[in-house]
């Protein structure tokens, strides 16, 4: 074994050095990102791009992405040709052209401080494992900005490597290159326009350094080199401002600037308050905000688990420094002129960084890890260049790189911490819909679903109506804008307002969808905590865990049940995406009585319960008990009634709802015989 482990140490000895460097970018990456690849699904924006692919076929991306930015229609149609619905490879392809990016700044940083080779390094690699961008979960909508930071960065690099060429047939190739490779960039993601900062303090950097004179020479020496490249983002602008409108306020150019010029004495003002705010989130916040969040939610055993992955990327990047500086003796030049590439990499990253939010306040956006912290990745690039250079100024190496490992572990256990929480969404969403589909063989054409689940965040209503077309209803529609058969709605206080107050019918048409909402024709559908099962809530016979939300309770009494239709064979939700079918432990019981309950036929409710209690299924939410008490009850088994009487009298609220229901006429319980009545109101009113 031993004399293994040394003849693959001397074959890597031979390999050069920035295949050895990019090896340790990939390990390191890969103990990052990948150790819970297999347990991520799809994640908010993902939904209704997968329905649209499984439904209407590629064709309609170009209604999806003709309001804001065309090219991504081709792109994204491209990765649904590749990967469909399979999950997997699109997380695969992230964590690939995020390598592959890194791998490019790792380029860009090598032209600009060839001695610094060690320093360059550790940039490169903190660029890949940065802890503020946390979107990379969202890894189909995402593949977009993926690809364009990496078409950029290379665009960039070219660029560089331009200035350093002779005239000649190649080189002309290489200025083509990188002006189509930034018009793509940009035609992807038109915000990356700040990322032309860096290009221009980069090749300021170069011509600086090469050229004599006076400094205003020097200054348009500068732009003369950097202005052929202007011809892309000028170009990108032209055809946006001139011959391009967007519909969506956020992306559309002329509303910004009309925003902005109705009142500049406020909006200037406030938009260099949110670049110092910004600033302070990329540079400083990114290292210990996420990573503070994501620890209170983990669970011990994932948190011991995410530091031991994280000591792990540290322990990898220190052999693989060890590995490359045995073959690469440069301490001395890592040394040299230390103070003028530090304070070149502090000015270039604080300018780039400012260049680069730019754009992000001038459509009134701003960084923030709990919804924008895609806003963090383009600055960050700066944000990493000032915090190597800044530990640098420490003359103890041993001191520096403690520190630099510090930072490796916090990113690391961030990610972890992000992939895991994004792992448990992926698994609550799977549960939750294989439960509607035992629940609900069909559900009524119109109906507005609204859904709690208990470990995913709900920010936009196709995390719940994505996942419920697919199911009931993937039929292609021909029809321009396409009809969202089941359309969804956040609860939330408008919402409840809506429902009570009868608003009737709301029509949104965005990205070529038509999502009609009925707050008339509503049907909750509720998992209250991790443990319970999805209850589909009745507005006849109303029946609540303790456990639920207030704002359900408030509008339980709206949901209709008769949007669900009993008869008929249940959907088998797509493998690709909801996995295969849960093993058949309570929750299948649950939800089979739920069904034989409206149907009413009580012996299919009691076989179930037996059923259940037969294999020592118990519920952990006890409200799940009363389908069966009820069915007890209804055929007369006293024995059984009186064993789940105790259980649920622990629960007042409960207990309340069941003696409640006996004086209620239209419950479950109005068809009781005189006997069975008797009975609960013993167990459950005294």
């Amino acid at each position: 074994m031993a004399s293994k482990l040394a003849n693959l140490k001397a074959v890597m000895l031979r390999a050069p050095r920035w295949v050895l460097e990019l090896l340790m970018l990939a390990v390191v990456s890969g103990i990052v990102y990948l150790p819970l690849v297999g347990k991520l699904g799809l994640y908010l924006d993902d939904w209704y791009l997968v329905f649209i692919g499984q439904t209407q076929g590629i064709q309609k991306f170009w209604n999806v992405y003709i309001v804001d930015r065309p090219l991504r229609a081709l792109l994204v149609g491209f990765f649904y040709l590749l990967f469909g619905d399979r999950a997997l490879w699109y997380h695969i392809s992230a964590w690939l052209f995020h390598l592959a990016a890194a791998g490019i700044l790792l380029w860009i940083l090598r032209i600009l401080w060839p001695r610094q080779r060690l320093a360059i390094l550790l940039m490169a690699l903190l660029f890949l494992v940065y802890p503020g961008f946390l979107d990379q979960v969202n890894a189909f909508d995402y593949q977009s900005h993926l690809v364009s930071l990496f078409f950029y960065l290379l665009s960039i690099a070219l660029s560089l490597h331009w200035i350093t060429l002779k005239k000649s047939l190649a080189k002309a190739g290489i200025f083509l290159l990188s002006i189509l490779l930034a018009l793509v960039a940009l035609g992807l993601m038109e915000y990356y326009i700040g990322l032309e900062g860096l290009r221009f303090l980069a090749i300021g950097l170069l011509v600086l350094r090469s050229s004599q004179g006076r400094f205003r020479q020097k200054i348009i020496r500068v732009v003369l080199q950097w202005l052929p490249f202007t011809s892309a983002p000028g170009l990108f602008l032209a055809w946006r401002m001139v011959f391009f409108e967007s519909s969506r306020h956020a992306t559309n150019i002329s509303s910004m600037m009309g925003g902005i010029a109705s009142s500049p004495a406020l909006r200037i003002p406030w938009m260099v308050v949110r670049l110092v705010q910004d600033l302070l989130n990329t540079y400083l916040f990114a290292f210990s905000v996420p990573a503070y969040q994501g620890f209170f939610q983990l669970r011990l055993r994932d948190s011991l688990l995410g530091f031991f992955l994280a000591a792990l990327a540290v322990g990898v990047m220190l052999s693989g420094l060890v590995l490359i500086q045995s073959e690469n003796q440069d301490g001395k030049a890592n040394h040299a002129n230390l103070g003028d590439w530090r304070i070149e990499a502090v000015i270039l990253g604080i300018g780039m960084s400012a260049v680069a939010l730019f754009p992000v306040h001038f459509g009134d956006r701003h960084v923030s890890f709990s919804g924008y912290s895609r806003f963090t990745w383009t600055p960050s690039i700066g944000a990493v260049m000032v915090l190597v250079a800044l530990l640098f100024y420490i003359a103890n190496p041993r001191v520096r790189l403690s520190l630099y490992s510090l930072l490796i572990v916090l990113a690391a256990f961030t990610h972890f911490g992000n992939a895991t929480r994004a792992a448990q969404e992926t698994e609550t969403l799977r549960q939750f819909w294989w439960q509607v589909t035992w629940r609900a063989p069909d559900i009524q054409e119109g109906a507005t679903l609204i859904a709690s689940y208990p470990a995913a965040g709900l920010s936009e209503d196709y995390v719940i109506w994505g996942p419920a077309n697919l199911i009931y209803y993937p039929q292609k529609k021909p029809v321009i804008p396409t009809i969202v058969s089941l359309p969804a709605e956040i609860i939330n206080e408008d919402i409840v307002l809506k429902i009570i107050s009868g608003k009737g019918k709301e029509k949104t048409i965005s990205r070529g969808l038509d999502v009609t909402k009925d707050f008339s024709n509503i049907l909750l559908l509720s998992m209250p905590s991790a443990g319970s099962c999805v209850q589909v809530i009745d507005g006849r016979h109303v029946e609540l865990s303790s456990k639920e939300r207030n704002d359900f309770m408030l509008v339980a009494s709206y949901s209709r049940l008769d949007n669900v239709i009993t008869e008929g064979t249940s959907p088998t939700p797509p493998g690709e995406i909801f996995g295969p079918e849960p093993a058949h432990t309570w929750c299948y019981f649950y939800e089979k009585a739920q069904i034989a309950r409206q149907r009413g036929d009580w012996k299919e409710v009691t076989w179930l319960g037996d059923e259940a209690i037969a294999q020592h299924l118990n519920p952990d939410d006890w409200v799940e008990w009363l389908v069966f008490l009820q069915g007890y009850a209804q055929l007369g088994q006293e024995d059984r009634v009186r064993s789940l009487a105790p259980t649920i009298n622990e629960d007042r609220f409960l207990k309340k709802q069941v003696c409640d229901g006996l004086s209620d006429e239209q419950s479950y319980y109005a068809s009781l015989s005189y006997e069975s009545r008797s009975l609960m109101e013993e167990l459950f009113c005294h």
